[in-house]
Formats: C-alpha cells, sequence, structure tokens
C-alpha cells in the first residue's frame, strides 16, 4: 500500500488524550505542527486554521496538524470540507479555558456581549507571530525565526529594538507589508523595548519553548511562560 493510498483524502489520526467529548468554542482553532508539498508556503508551522477546515491540499502536500483530540495528518490531493468543528476531550476544552481568568476571556471575546458589541480587534492567523499591539511575554520555538505582525499595515513607519543592556537596532516597516522578521538577534527571555513612529515604547519578552503534541500540554506552557494572549488564540476565544 503506497503512502497516497494509506493517506487518501482524510486524516490518518492519532489520539493523544481521551475522555467525554464536548465542543470547543465556536472559533476553535486547529494549529499546523508541519507542512511539506508544493503548498506549505501556505501553511507555516504555528498558522492557526479555523475550524470547520476547508482546505484544498495539491499532490504532494503534507500536514501535521494539533488540534482538540491530538495529532493528525493531512496528504494531497486532496479537498478538505468538514462540516462541524471536532470535538475535543471535555479535559482539554475545560483544562484550556481553566487556565484564562475571567477576566482574559472576557476581553478576547469568550464570553460574548450582546448583538451590539464591538467586534474584536484583528489578531495574526499564526501563533508564533508577536503582535506589536500586544507587549508581554510571548512564546517561540525558534529563537532564529521571530516574526513581528500589526494589524494596520497602511503606512511605512520605522521601527527600533532595544534589547536590555544591549545595542539599539533599526528597521523599517514597508507600507502593505503585516509582517516583519525580528531585526535582531533573538535570546531567550530577554526583554525588548519597541518604538514604532511616535508611539510609545512597548515592552516584549521572548520566551523558546518546546511545542508538544498536546493541545493542553502546549496550552500550559503558553501560561508557565505567561503568554496569556497565544493562549486566548490557541483556545479559540480570540475571534
Amino acid at each position: 500500500m503506497t503512502k497516497m493510498t494509506r493517506f487518501g483524502i482524510t486524516a490518518a489520526c492519532i489520539a493523544l488524550v481521551a475522555g467525554a467529548s464536548l465542543t470547543l468554542p465556536a472559533s476553535a482553532r486547529t494549529l499546523v505542527l508541519a507542512a511539506s508539498g508544493p503548498s506549505a508556503a501556505r501553511f507555516p508551522p504555528g498558522k492557526l486554521l479555523a475550524e470547520p477546515l476547508s482546505l484544498a491540499l495539491q499532490r504532494g502536500d503534507m500536514l501535521k496538524l494539533l488540534d482538540g483530540r491530538g495529532v493528525r495528518i493531512l496528504a494531497g490531493p486532496a479537498t478538505i470540507r468538514e462540516r462541524q468543528t471536532r470535538l475535543a476531550p471535555a479535559p482539554v476544552r475545560l483544562g484550556i479555558l481553566g487556565l484564562l481568568s475571567t477576566q482574559q476571556r472576557t476581553q478576547r471575546g469568550a464570553v460574548r456581549g450582546g448583538d451590539d458589541a464591538a467586534p474584536a480587534a484583528a489578531t495574526p492567523d499564526e501563533l508564533w507571530s508577536v503582535d506589536a499591539n500586544q507587549p508581554g511575554d510571548w512564546c517561540v520555538p525558534d529563537l532564529r525565526n521571530v516574526r513581528l505582525w500589526r494589524a494596520d499595515s497602511s503606512e511605512s513607519v520605522a521601527l527600533t529594538v532595544t534589547p536590555d543592556r544591549g545595542t539599539v537596532v533599526s528597521a523599517r516597516w514597508q507600507s502593505g507589508e503585516h509582517a516583519l522578521s525580528w531585526p535582531m538577534t533573538a535570546t531567550d527571555r530577554t526583554r525588548y523595548t519597541l518604538r514604532r513612529g511616535s508611539t510609545a515604547d512597548l515592552q516584549f519578552t521572548l520566551h523558546r519553548i518546546a511545542v508538544q503534541n498536546d493541545l493542553l500540554a502546549l496550552a500550559r506552557t503558553l501560561k508557565a511562560n505567561h503568554c496569556d494572549v497565544q493562549l486566548a488564540a490557541l483556545a479559540g476565544v480570540s475571534s
């Protein structure tokens, strides 16, 4: 049996967490762990995929995904059209939501207001992208590949990044670009001061982490490093 036949157009699933089933919030996400093939550039590691999944994969494509039930692999050529959000074991759902304080869940959209509630602000669609408007702690698996992200890319803006006890580095965010590579060699648990144009200084601390193939374990790692914005995004409460 060939690799293509084994995978076909469906997922080969490895259930890493057992338990009764409850649904995650409607905006639950699936995390890309790895990708290869012609479409790999569309699925960088850390990309958050909205559920239910709607994907078109080419021949030679292979995706390794993590969701509430564990790791699964999709192989192309395939058209994946899931009809509903995948179910997650209750311990995973309750465990992740339990890591978020009530205040955080309200701010990030898990607790909805009335019909006239303000829409959530735009956020990165990649878990490892550092939101330049959200100072604080950020977890990244690869300090050599850190990316800054901004919602508004309408203007070109100069920026500086200064590490504690380090030298300032300048860069420019070109018009039309949402993402920008971290302009210096990043180091673990270092605090950086970011200044964009005339905006006030913002401080960020980067934490290098290992990415577990278990959603709840990953959530706990994010929480332990105070990467709460990413934790909320992983739980699916940011959209």
